[in-house]
């Protein structure tokens, strides 16, 4: 029997492959600046947007969507880990849960809360809400959850799967995915290729820039809420003392947060405008 020849030579070595320096892979000179957790990944989306074409390829598309839902990801690591640190309720929450011990040795105190989050996941509606709950002491029943954040989670949860195929199976639909999308809708597109044309990814975007957004205003809302409100009844022993001077450093920690100074202005908003408002809500609650 002739034998077949083989050309592949398994013991190739490829020049530069050895010899490497991880170091040179690290910007460790970066230091995070003052900008709000929705403020980076407007910045991070303004970067990913370069490899936007008319005509993007599938690869390059799917290379969009998975650096859209890796920004969402570490804009949750963001307002969760800034949360903490201000918040008595979220540092409660969280007081009890473990981190390493290496990770309590490498990091900053003011960093410290991300090592919470290593075994975390934030893509997915599920994984967000449970978060919300776990990290903020946030709770958050299904028929409380305004129907905009509702909308918009189910929608990031359906490019959440599709972002596992194209890391796991190079932008194959696998049959779990259908599955948990539905199988007798999505059966006849297992084992086939995710292909997105410039319309579809564009929408795909809106909605992860919208999951973002609007959960930015509604952890903003929560939050400052339950800091006059206990349930339903109001707190007559707030942590405000009304003195604009006394209070002004704790809530522009809140303020600053969660509000954005690249979006378009919608007014002459001032911190300590921002501020009486606040105190006329608690007033007339």
């Amino acid at each position: 029997m002739a034998k077949v020849p083989i050309n592949i030579k398994a013991n190739a070595i490829l020049p530069g492959v050895v010899g490497y320096d991880l170091h040179n892979a690290i910007d460790s000179s970066h230091v995070d600046g003052e900008t709000s957790p929705i403020d980076d990944f407007l910045g991070n989306c303004k970067e990913i947007n370069k490899l936007v074409t008319q005509t993007p390829s599938p690869v390059l598309a799917n290379l969009v969507i998975l650096g859209y839902v890796s920004a969402i990801e570490s804009y949750f690591r963001a307002i969760f880990r800034k949360l903490i640190l201000i918040d008595e309720k979220a540092r409660t929450a969280c007081e009890k849960r473990q981190i390493s011990y290496g990770a309590a040795l490498s990091v900053e105190e003011f960093m410290l809360p991300e090592a919470l989050f290593e075994d975390l996941s934030f893509a997915g509606k599920k994984n967000i809400l449970e978060s919300f709950k776990n990290l903020l002491n946030l709770q958050v029943q299904d028929s409380q959850i305004p129907s905009d954040l509702n909308q918009t989670l189910n929608q990031f949860q359906e490019i959440c799967e599709l972002r596992h195929c194209i890391v796991h199976r190079f932008g194959r639909f696998g049959s779990k995915t259908a599955i948990t999308l539905g199988l007798e809708k999505h059966k006849i597109h297992v084992e086939k290729p995710i292909k997105c044309d410039y319309a579809t990814l564009q929408q795909f975007l809106i909605v992860c820039q919208n999951t973002v957004r609007i959960t930015n205003n509604y952890l903003f809302e929560r939050i400052l809420s339950r800091l006059l409100i206990d349930g339903s009844t109001k707190l007559t022993t707030p942590i405000w003392t009304w003195d604009y001077k006394k209070d002004k450093r704790l809530f522009s920690s809140y303020c600053n947060t969660f509000i954005s100074k690249l979006e378009p202005d919608t007014g002459s908003t001032t911190l300590v405008n921002e501020y009486k408002k606040y105190h006329n809500y608690y007033i007339n609650l």
